[in-house]
């Protein structure tokens, strides 16, 4: 009776701590994705720096693995020791974010020739890293061992128990992984994601400790653990091979999980979700297969085998998985189709995706670590044993996430990478059935195995590799032109098969291409467009993010000078902006590219950016992230810097555009310096666009926004320390020099009031429109966590210029020296920025005839939507004609006309018929037919009304 109550006791503490278990996995992996973002801030987001980080939370994993499970073995009570170990992780990061600015400090207070030197400041990044993340990655290390350690004590079947604990701990640490991604950050921001897990860390310690003190927990002696596991003496085996396959199952985990991060982030996007729905489905799929194990992990007899055929599972099914990617983007544009751009089941629908792809790999790794595992229970020492086998695998995870970044995608590809690692998946098989005792004394059926094996070699060496134009085709971003333009699918594929792929080399951070279609080339990060030589669209932004800001720098009251000016541009690209602004004889033009295989990729614009890497003695190539070169350079200063990253929805992209980088930013920003952001329309929804020029205009109060065409998608903010104001008589000097009349004339900038006329809006219409917009900040990156939402939402930019444009104002509100008013109305009108006409018409109003200034006033109210605006201003206008006796029976209908327009249901056609007759009527013949002409655009049926005009 006593026996079977303190089973029933067991089993209750079972589920008690399983919980804790849970949420505890949900914890580490809250922390490790927290971290690893916060240090990425500091230390910069290369590829590099990221590695160096994950080694050193790997190695603190690792060791406090091998540490605390030695030190089990000498525990009286290791369930009490776990709930200790709880506490101090939830101690020790309730501070990590009071420690971050403290580290800052520290970088930032290095001699500059220290923190110039490659291999010191990396010395420096590991010692201030492992400072942060050893303590409480050693603890976490140790949490597995230690609670194995304790349950297996009180426990028949101890093999089952490892199981059913790993199941637990990575289910918790999947289900952290997406709410991290998808909820915490968002809800909480970064601090207050790290507090919540370091009190639920808290909390799980003080739970446990209840758990034992209420005598849950019996003591049981010390010998009693080995005598009900192996019925005596316990079963000594050499160890050195279940170390070896321990750290190669780890090597393999995370090679596969980094080659896969990076072909699936080609189809599914890069980011923050994207990342979390990977991990997530890993994690997902890891968690089951440990549950899956317990009915095998008890069994004594053939478990090298049964390992075997587990790896040998896992690398034959990781190679079909990999085959298929082929025809993954096609299923995910049928996908996007049928989820009609509704962003929670699209997500959902990439998870299910994503898991059809994994899940039998993934389940088998799940299967294979708790069988590695419970040969440690067969040893006197077995907490020690757990623990080595436990840090072992840790240390071979970091060794195959950092062998695939910096060896195996470099030198050979991620393609070939990921065959290389399935054979070694099948080689892990070939020694585990070699070390398998039974098969031993079975030569012919160890024959037929290796045969068999053999053959599975064959097979997967001659699998199809995936097409790089379909994988690189970026459907996560393109479905919907996929999907809408003429002939659909069909017109897709045709266009994949016309591709040329000039370049294509997996960087140690992206997958960069080259393509040509139709003449056109386009350079290609991880499938999406980030540069092109399309006259139409990119080139243009590309030239006008060099000479937009760099001529305004000419043309302000401070007046830059580029012979004795530094210029930093932030983002190679295609290195067109970089040869635009080489064009100018600045003294030193930096420029900056986290990708090493971009410059490479920049060699096929060399038309374009006229090889200005080779050509130009003042351009300096730097290969760091922006941030961190920002944060440590010496104190030079720029008076130019151009900011043109990809978009603000890519993880590590994003804080490029939050205030702390914008902070950093104007510190090296000369007191007369230009700060140039490239910013977009598409893709966005409008509080996005007014988070981001709330942010900018924060740090940089002195902002105008310019655009590059009427038509184009994308604009420019230039922010300055002191306001912007432009002597036209030296910017038309400095669009005089003979070195740039190639590119102004291929961008139509003529004249000085064709540059001008790519004037949006200064700052008090920037503030106007921004008021109410909350701040992209690190700890709450709001870019990076909404704009993802929008990018399955066609026609946002069109929506998002007339916002735009509805805010736009006149150039001349900042010049200076100007006098061409007439020809900049005109122009306005041409182009059709038909708010900046009527202000410039407005503002020379006393040129204009007194009632025409009332019908200006009336088309912007138009423009605007303002009907009852627009009433008051017709009054206005049929008082001063019949104050001037110019009204009459004829112009009195055509008043009444336009008022009957106006108060009815506001028919737009008809107003801006009726205006356009009343300019018609006071000679303003230009405005008026421009008013015709919008009326014909709403309703055609005003043509037989237009030849009456005539």
């Amino acid at each position: 009776m006593e026996e079977k109550h303190k089973e029933i006791q067991m089993r209750r503490l079972g589920i008690q701590m399983g919980m804790l278990v849970f949420i505890s996995g949900s914890c580490a992996l809250t922390y490790e994705v927290l971290w690893m973002r916060m240090l990425g801030l500091v230390f910069g987001n290369s590829a590099y720096s990221i590695g160096t980080l994950l080694a050193i939370f790997m190695t603190g994993l690792a060791l406090g693995s091998y540490l605390l499970g030695a030190y089990s073995d000498h525990c009286a009570k290791p369930l009490r020791l776990f709930a200790y170990i709880e506490i101090g992780i939830g101690l020790y990061c309730s501070i990590t974010p009071f420690l971050f600015p403290v580290i800052i400090w520290l970088q930032n207070s290095l001699p500059i020739t220290f923190a110039s030197t490659g291999l010191s400041l990396t010395i420096f990044r590991v010692l201030l890293s492992s400072l942060l993340l050893l303590p409480p990655t050693v603890l976490m290390g140790g949490t597995m061992p230690v609670l194995i350690r304790g349950f297996t004590e009180h426990m028949q079947k101890a093999g089952s128990t490892i199981g059913k604990l790993y199941f637990l701990n990575t289910l918790g640490a999947a289900t952290g992984a997406l709410l991290t991604g998808f909820c915490l950050i968002n809800w909480l921001g970064v601090s207050g994601s790290i507090y919540l897990a370091a009190g639920i860390n808290i909390t799980i310690g003080l739970t446990a400790l209840l758990l034992f003190n209420s005598g849950s927990s019996g003591d049981t002696p010390r010998n009693s653990f080995i005598t009900r596991l192996s019925g005596g003496s316990p079963e000594l085996k050499p160890f050195a091979p279940i170390l070896i396959i321990a750290g190669l199952s780890g090597f393999t985990a995370l090679a596969y999980e980094t080659l896969w991060t990076r072909l699936l982030i080609q189809i599914i996007g890069s980011s923050i979700y994207a990342f979390a729905l990977i991990l997530t489905a890993f994690l997902l799929g890891i968690a089951f297969g440990s549950l899956m194990v317990n009915p095998l992990v008890d069994k004594k007899e053939q478990k090298f085998a049964l390992l075997a055929m587990i790896n040998i599972g896992i690398g034959s099914f990781s190679m079909l998985a990999f085959a298929a990617l082929s025809i993954i983007p096609l299923i995910f544009i049928r996908l996007y189709a049928l989820c009609h751009g509704i962003f929670p089941l699209f997500e959902f629908s990439k998870f299910i995706l994503i898991l059809a792809l994994l899940i039998i790999p993934s389940i088998l790794m799940g299967i294979s670590f708790p069988l590695i595992a419970s040969f440690a229970l067969k040893y006197k020492n077995s907490g020690k044993r757990l623990g080595m086998i436990f840090g072992i695998n840790a240390l071979g995870a970091c060794l195959g996430a950092l062998g695939v970044t910096f060896a195996v995608i470099p030198l050979l590809g991620i393609y070939r990478g990921m065959q290389v690692v399935c054979f070694i998946s099948l080689a892990m098989g070939v020694f585990l059935i070699l070390q398998e005792p039974t098969l031993k004394q079975r030569p012919v059926l160890t024959r037929v195995f290796l045969s068999a094996l053999a053959g599975t070699i064959l097979l997967i060496s001659f699998i199809p590799f995936p097409s790089r134009q379909i994988l690189g085709s970026g459907v996560f971003v393109y479905a919907n032109t996929f999907l809408t333009q003429k002939g659909g699918m069909r017109t897709w594929r045709e266009q994949m098969n016309k591709v040329k792929l000039l370049f294509h080399k997996d960087g140690i951070s992206a997958a960069v291409d080259v393509w040509e279609n139709a003449g056109v080339l386009s350079l290609r990060i991880n499938g999406k467009t980030d540069a092109s030589t399309d006259s139409g669209g990119d080139l243009s932004t590309q030239l006008l993010l060099a000479h937009i800001p760099i001529n305004l720098g000419q043309a302000t009251n401070w007046a830059i000078e580029p012979s004795s000016s530094n210029a930093l541009i932030i983002g190679l690209g295609s290195g067109v902006t970089l040869g635009a602004a080489a064009l100018y004889p600045f003294k030193t033009i930096d420029c900056l590219e986290i990708e090493p295989a971009v410059v490479e990729a920049s060699k096929w614009f060399k038309v374009f950016n006229r090889d200005v890497l080779s050509k130009s003695s003042a351009v300096k190539l730097v290969l760091d992230d922006a941030r961190h070169f920002l944060a440590l350079t010496p104190d030079k200063k720029y008076n130019i810097i151009i900011s043109e990253p990809s978009n603000p929805w890519i993880s590590g992209v994003s804080n490029l555009f939050t205030i702390e980088f914008y902070k950093l930013a104007e510190k090296k920003l000369s007191s007369n310096g230009l700060f140039c952001q490239w910013f977009h329309l598409y893709d966005l929804q409008t509080e996005d666009i007014q988070v981001q020029l709330k942010t900018f205009m924060t740090v940089f109060p002195h902002v105008s926004i310019w655009q590059v065409s009427q038509t184009s998608r994308d604009i420019m903010l230039i922010g300055s320390k002191e306001e912007l104001i432009i002597d036209a008589r030296k910017l038309e000097t400095a669009l005089s020099r003979k070195e740039v009349s190639g590119d102004l004339q291929f961008l139509n900038i003529a004249d000085l009031v064709s540059f001008l006329t790519h004037f949006i809006m200064a700052q008090e219409r920037v503030r106007e429109l921004s008021a109410d917009a909350p701040l992209n900040t690190d700890d709450r990156p709001w870019l990076e966590l909404h704009a993802p939402k929008s990018i399955t939402i066609p026609q946002l930019a069109q929506a998002n210029r007339n916002l735009i444009f509805k805010y736009s104002e006149t150039v001349s509100l900042v010049l200076r020296n100007f006098s061409r008013n007439h020809d900049l109305a005109n122009t306005y009108i041409n182009q059709g920025s038909l708010n900046q006409a009527l202000q410039e018409r407005l503002s020379m109003k006393q040129n204009l005839k007194e009632p025409a200034i009332y019908l200006d006033m009336i088309f912007m109210d138009l423009l605007n939507n303002r009907p009852q605006s627009a009433l008051d201003h017709l009054a206005g206008f049929e008082k001063r004609m019949t104050d001037k006796e110019k009204i009459n029976k004829q112009n009195k209908a055509k008043i009444n006309k336009l008022r009957q327009s106006l108060t009815a249901e506001f028919q737009q056609a008809s107003c801006y018929w009726s205006l356009g007759l009343l300019y018609h009527e006071v000679s303003e013949g230009y405005i008026a037919a421009t008013l015709f002409d919008i009326a014909l655009r709403i309703n055609p049926d005003y043509i037989n009304q237009a030849f009456s005009v005539l």
